[in-house]
């Protein structure tokens, strides 16, 4: 049952983390030139796919930091819907999901700047559109806070207490 606005943005948020998780989109693509032979690399969120242009070799790598810093933040984000009873605690979760998310957002970068600087690039088609998706989820992740926040001031403390039984 949808309650409060930051069950949409909770929801919204573990759904992102989750498609990224299971579409794994490509947020950067690169040609490069190396000893002569050229090769084309895909970066996705959690993996990494790399072939050779010439002979059609291929290599696919599992960024595994990555995978789970998701899974993390996903499975943090659906926890705190659940707790609304709970601010407090609802809050610390969103926090970690959103540390999660900027630890996620900076491998990304790190992968994406230090693979650039450490090869001749040939044809260089940059990040896309999909490194936003993180961004995204930080937004919707501290709009949840802001609006439990606004909650915990509106509605009576008594509401938050355990039920008595």
């Amino acid at each position: 049952m949808i309650q409060r606005i930051q069950t949409i943005f909770l929801f919204l948020s573990f759904a992102m983390g989750a498609i990224l998780i299971f579409v794994n989109p490509i947020y950067a693509e690169y040609e490069y030139e190396l000893n002569g032979i050229n090769y084309q690399v895909v970066f996705q969120y959690w993996s990494t796919f790399g072939e050779e242009v010439q002979n059609g070799l291929m290599m696919f790598n599992y960024q595994w930091i990555h995978f789970v810093l998701l899974l993390g933040l996903s499975i943090l984000t659906f926890t705190a819907i659940f707790l609304f009873r709970n601010p407090k605690i609802q809050i610390y979760l969103i926090i970690i999901s959103t540390v999660f998310t900027g630890l996620l957002t900076f491998c990304l970068m790190y992968d994406f700047i230090s693979f650039r600087s450490s090869q001749v690039i040939v044809n260089n088609k940059d990040l896309n559109a999909h490194i936003f998706w993180t961004v995204l989820i930080t937004a919707l992740n501290l709009l949840s806070i802001v609006a439990i926040q606004f909650d915990r001031r509106s509605i009576p403390q008594n509401y938050f207490a355990s039920p008595k039984g």
